[in-house]
């Protein structure tokens, strides 16, 4: 049965019309131009009217019989009128045929309307059909869902897909067919975005590096540990080595050659063989590890001096990458780094005045090492964004790629059950259409058959003969039907 009738730009209906919940009897009233006749049209053939349309329940469309003013058109205000058949009676055996043919009919109905009642259910709306929309519809929120998590930092990536549902699950579905894409953090991703497409790329100049190996080498440094003493075989050298105060007969021995040969302790002169052995104890080799650690001491300060004000120089350049905790941390470090020269320098103080006495330097690796640390990765930041800068609409094409395959990654085993859900109703779906197809094509073969038998078991030649003989009977001798030029008519 026909349960609703879309009508829309015919006659008196302008506009989108549609009449739904028809029963098997209906009844429309309503004065002339109302749309009663329009309705019948539509209903008689609704290919001559392009936006109407007739809906039958499960899709199974039945023959129509319209009688309306069309009707008396096509059949009385012709020349041939179709014809009353009458059958043979000499038509049994082909009859029965024809009867059979029609009981076969009626389950092949039945098998058709129950599989496009699984197609498309009861009322046209549910069913395998309807099953494949809800499959469609949880993959598009499940899709959407992970586009709300991330639309805040990756906006720019989903231009174009922001808006719709269903372009985004598709978009999600391509990526994951054809994205080659590495799949990164998302830590990476929303560093990479933020410098990407939320600021404009400009080329930034890396930090100075400091160079702090030199220290290495003053920390290294044999004098440090040597015991800088006089020549051994003088004989003063015994009674300097048994005192161990060769560090002090060293300064009054300066002492001793500006006042001319007068002990400066003890005032008195001294012989010319007394200071020949104070002058041979202290010999060349003596002043040559002397001249070493004044000089190792000078080349320290010189270097940390220049360290330092280079430091300090770092302190004041004003980076977006070098940010506020960045530069709290040099400024610590800086401080650990001036103590530890200061020790130092003390040290190689001390080594200077007792060069006798082996001393260590304090190493400066452990301050050095974060300094530098930190310095590298802030120019790898600088070296990638410079790397952006040059070529910032590839940059942008290829993160927005990245994002992608980012989401896709969230969203991995959804788009594998989505496959399968989709698989599995194609299969039921394509089953059904076969089962229908099968179905209506032997029940089409089952009315072709019947036509053709019916077309050698009817005629409408006694019919003539039996109208005009009751026409006669009453009277009417003047008019009389004869057979039309057309097969099975009258005129």
């Amino acid at each position: 049965m026909i349960t609703s009738i879309k009508l829309c730009d015919v006659a008196t209906f302008k506009g989108s019309c549609s009449i739904d919940d028809l029963k098997r009897v209906n009844f429309f009233y309503g004065g002339n131009g109302t749309g009663k006749t329009t309705i019948s049209k539509v209903i008689d053939d609704p290919d001559r009217h392009e936006q109407c349309d007739v809906i039958w329940e499960n899709g199974n469309k039945l023959e129509t019989l319209v009688y309306n003013r069309d009707f008396i058109d096509k059949n009385f205000s012709q020349g041939d009128v179709r014809g009353i058949f009458t059958i043979g009676e000499d038509s049994i055996d082909v009859r029965k045929q024809i009867d059979e043919l029609k009981n076969k009919i009626g389950p092949l109905n039945r098998k058709i309307n129950d599989a496009r009642n699984t197609l498309n259910g009861d009322n046209g709306k549910g069913g395998k059909i309807r099953e494949k929309e809800i499959i469609e519809k949880n993959m598009e929120d499940r899709c959407w869902k992970v586009k709300t998590k991330y639309d805040k930092k990756f906006s720019e990536a989903m231009k174009g897909y922001r808006g719709d549902k269903r372009k985004f699950k598709e978009k999600v579905l391509d990526e994951k067919s054809r994205n080659k894409s590495e799949l990164l953090s998302y830590e990476t991703l929303e560093k990479n975005a933020s410098m990407i497409f939320l600021q404009k790329p400009v080329y930034e100049n890396p930090l100075p590096a400091i160079n702090f190996e030199v220290f290495e080498r003053f920390e290294k440094d044999p004098i440090l540990q040597k015991r800088v003493i006089g020549k051994e075989d003088v004989d003063i050298a015994a009674m300097i080595q048994k005192l161990n105060n060769s560090d002090w007969v060293r300064q009054g021995f300066e002492f001793y050659k500006e006042n001319k040969g007068i002990c400066p302790f003890c005032q008195q002169q001294t012989t010319e063989n007394f200071h020949k052995s104070l002058a041979e104890y202290f010999d060349d080799s003596f002043q040559k590890d002397t001249n070493t650690i004044v000089q190792l001491q000078a080349n320290y300060t010189t270097e940390a001096q220049k360290v330092q004000r280079e430091m300090d120089a770092l302190l004041q350049i004003r980076s977006r990458f070098l940010d506020e905790d960045a530069l709290d941390r040099l400024a610590e470090l800086k401080v650990s780094f001036d103590q530890r020269i200061e020790t130092n320098m003390r040290l190689l103080g001390d080594k200077q005045k007792e060069s006798s006495k082996p001393i260590v330097l304090q190493s400066i690796t452990d301050i050095t090492e974060p300094i530098n640390t930190l310095l590298t990765e802030i120019n790898k930041d600088i070296e990638e964004n410079n790397r952006i800068a040059d070529n910032v609409k590839n940059e942008k094409k290829q993160l927005t790629s990245e994002i992608w395959k980012f989401i896709v990654s969230e969203l991995n085993d959804e788009i594998s059950r989505y496959h399968d859900e989709i698989s599995n109703n194609k299969k039921a779906t394509e089953g059904l259409g076969k089962t229908i197809e099968e179905n209506e094509k032997e029940k089409m073969e089952c009315e072709k058959k019947i036509k053709a038998l019916e077309s050698i078991t009817t005629s409408v030649d006694p019919t003539q003969v039996n109208i005009n003989n009751i026409l006669k009977l009453h009277g009417f001798n003047s008019f009389r039907i004869g057979l039309g030029d057309e097969p099975h008519t009258y005129k």
